[in-house]
């Protein structure tokens, strides 16, 4: 049976989840300059972090442990002996008198060379004829947060051989015209041939770069021990640095395409940006398949060599921002088209309200991230909110829910900001620093832009400033606070750059202070509690702080601070009666099965492979066709007034608009939401 390591968390590695597929190096004027840059790194990040570990041998043996899983999270490229050999090199970050890392990155290299030519030959031994599909072997997702490595070559050429069997299936169950064994293997050869031949681009891509492997080791290592202080201290390159500001931006400089695959293994447009680029060029059409991409300075880049996660990656980097896109069309003809990148506000990540109209007339806003603008322009997603909620007051709203939904956060201060708009006056969190010294986090804004009714809507991805703005609100008793328990982060972050001899090689986000909620409590690890839980299909995946290698632990502060909470609201009742609700929801009831079915084994038998196949295509049937908890829609899904007007001017935005409205009507998180309004609304009236 084959352990498939959890996705790793885009919470604990923001930037570079792809690494290890899509790095992007550093060219070092000075060819060893890398050897002593982790020493320097560790000097840095030990003296501004707010709980730096001992650097001592436990410390190093740490780093080597964040380096194999940051390189080999599958564990497909090194041998369990080759793991014994890594953690056996001296890496001297406790001890730098005794030497520097030259001699681990020069043997790290020459294994990591070596096991990936061993893995083109095993890729293309595997491939060479149609897979046994009567084997039982299986897979199955694990939560296990280090990988397992095989103790043998055959048990190494075993494990490879099921990934890519598991692969070749995946690919079939796309372009068989029928649920027979006969269907499937009629496309079996086509399906096995193109995941070797994006296996094979991959390997000889990570092989061949034009980066040497010393110094993808050595960025390698960076990283890692940039990861063994907390899982959100973090090393960035150049590049890197500017995806990591643009992700936290309400803009975006974009082609204005989003990219998937389809059942030939191509890489086609999915979706084109209203007014994007893209969109505007009227050469590019929704279908067509990306060829290559050839960037101003002659680099080209193939499809081929790239699933479409891969290649959406490198499209999107920061330092691209023009290319020639090579298309090939519906008729088989094919278009180059030079595109250049636009600075366009994201709809789809910016504030959006909408009113549901029922039986009450309840506003919604989504805030899917506390963006910031590092143009200086002054954008800020609380203003933003305080904007909508003067849209829906017109409407004369009696409640409202704040949808803070894989919210993975953004600026303390846009938080404390947001808080404050619902609250008078008053702390909104405290803040511990590397001394010790504990200051109180206040909204000095005196009044609120809204005081009605308010549920905060969170899940398990929902992190940090949103968990901050969740917590104080929850604390004044301000606000129900409805969903799955938060993802735990209590920790703040700033970036600092790696400078040696008057040389910016990369900068680095250092955790500097902790938070915790007015009552001195801390949401670290044990994250926000919901008052009325709602299941969430993602908590199967374990996915939080708590899991998360080396992250600080939970504690609590004593300092005194002066709030006054409003009057508790009556949870019992209401947690009742939602409760009643879930139990009786077919929509709930398919999540519940869903869940159970997603972790048990799958099995790679071809005939137990379909019959996986068409369950999980019922069970996605069941749940889309029952997205809504009742029967009867409860309310009408519209744009407020002010909106409805511009959208009607604008054919660009009104389109996208259009999208949250049909997603935000099919929700039953949204409309269970709505129940608990009108029922707080029934039991609190006069």
């Amino acid at each position: 049976m084959l352990f498939l390591q959890k996705p790793i968390s885009f919470l604990r590695r923001p930037v570079f989840t792809l690494f290890f597929l899509l790095w992007i190096g550093v060219s070092y004027s000075q060819p060893r300059k890398y050897c002593t840059l982790p020493h320097l790194l560790v000097n840095k990040i030990k003296a501004e972090h707010f709980s730096p570990p001992p650097i001592d041998e436990k410390f190093d043996d740490r780093v080597i442990e964040e380096f194999v899983e940051l390189i080999d999270p599958d564990g497909l490229y090194f041998l369990d002996s080759d793991v014994d050999e890594i953690k056996a090199l001296p890496l001297y970050l406790h001890d730098p008198a005794k030497g520097n890392s030259c001699e681990f990155i020069d043997v790290v290299a020459k294994i990591y060379q070596k096991r990936l030519t061993d893995a083109i030959r095993i890729v293309s031994l595997k491939t060479a004829k149609p897979f046994d599909y009567s084997k039982k072997d299986s897979l199955y997702f694990s939560n296990k947060q280090i990988s397992e490595h095989e103790t043998s070559v055959n048990d190494w050429e075993r494990r490879w051989e099921i990934w890519l069997k598991a692969s070749t299936l995946s690919r079939m169950a796309q372009t068989a015209k029928g649920m027979t064994v006969k269907d499937w293997m009629a496309v079996e050869k086509v399906s096995r041939e193109k995941e070797r031949d994006k296996m094979l681009a991959k390997l000889n891509r990570l092989l061949r770069s034009s980066v040497s492997s010393q110094e993808f080791v050595a960025n390698a290592l960076l990283k890692s021990i940039a990861l063994s202080f907390d899982p959100h201290t973090n090393f960035f390159t150049q590049n890197e640095i500017k995806d990591f500001e643009s992700s936290l931006s309400s803009a975006a400089y974009s082609f204005g395409f989003d990219l998937n695959e389809n059942a030939l293994g191509e890489t086609i447009v999915e979706r084109l940006a209203p007014g994007g680029p893209a969109w505007n060029s009227h050469l590019v059409n929704k279908g067509d398949a990306i060829v290559s991409v050839t960037w101003p300075n002659g680099e080209v880049l193939n499809s081929l060599d790239f699933d479409d996660n891969e290649l959406e990656e490198k499209i999107n980097s920061a330092d691209k921002l023009s290319g020639t896109f090579t298309f090939k069309k519906a008729d088989g003809t094919s278009v180059d088209v030079l595109l250049q990148k636009e600075k366009r506000e994201s709809i789809e990540t910016n504030v959006q309200s909408l009113l549901l109209k029922g039986e009450k007339s309840i506003g919604y806003i989504s805030l899917p991230g506390f963006y910031s603008d590092w143009g200086g322009e002054g954008q800020s997603c609380a203003n933003d909110v305080a904007k909508e909620i003067v849209k829906l007051k017109k409407e004369n709203i009696q409640g409202l829910i704040l949808d803070l939904r894989f919210n993975g956060g953004g600026s303390i201060q846009e938080a404390i900001e947001l808080a404050g708009i619902f609250i008078d006056v008053g702390p909104m969190a405290l803040s511990k620093s590397k001394d010790g010294q504990i200051i109180s986090l206040k909204d000095i804004h005196k009044g609120f832009a809204y005081d009605g009714p308010l549920i905060i809507l969170m899940n398990g991805f929902s992190a940090s400033a949103s968990e901050i703005t969740t917590a104080a609100l929850q604390d004044y008793n301000r606000a129900i606070v409805v969903g799955s328990t938060s993802f735990g982060k209590a920790t703040a972050q700033s970036v600092f750059p790696v400078i040696h001899e008057k040389d910016t090689l990369g900068f680095v986000k250092i955790t500097l202070s902790k938070a915790y909620r007015i009552t001195g409590k801390s949401h670290q690890q044990k994250g926000v509690q919901p008052d009325i839980y709602l299941p969430d299909f993602y908590s199967i995946l374990q996915i939080s702080e708590r899991t998360n290698r080396h992250s600080l632990p939970s504690d609590s502060v004593i300092k005194k601070v002066y709030y006054t909470p409003l009057t508790k609201v009556a949870m019992d009742p209401l947690k009742r009666l939602s409760g009643e609700r879930l139990a009786n929801s077919s929509w709930f009831k398919h999540l519940s099965d869903f869940q159970k079915f997603f972790q048990a084994p799958q099995s790679l038998e071809i005939n137990a492979y379909i019959q996986h196949h068409l369950a999980s295509q019922e069970h996605v049937k069941q749940l889309d066709q029952t997205e809504k908890a009742s029967a009867k829609p409860l309310y009408r899904v519209m744009q407020n007034k002010f909106d409805g007007a511009l959208l009607g001017l604008d054919e660009n935005r009104n389109q996208t608009s259009q999208e949250l409205l049909k997603e935000i009507e099919r929700s039953a998180y949204i409309e269970e939401a709505f129940q608990i309004i009108l029922n707080h609304l029934s039991l609190t009236k006069p």
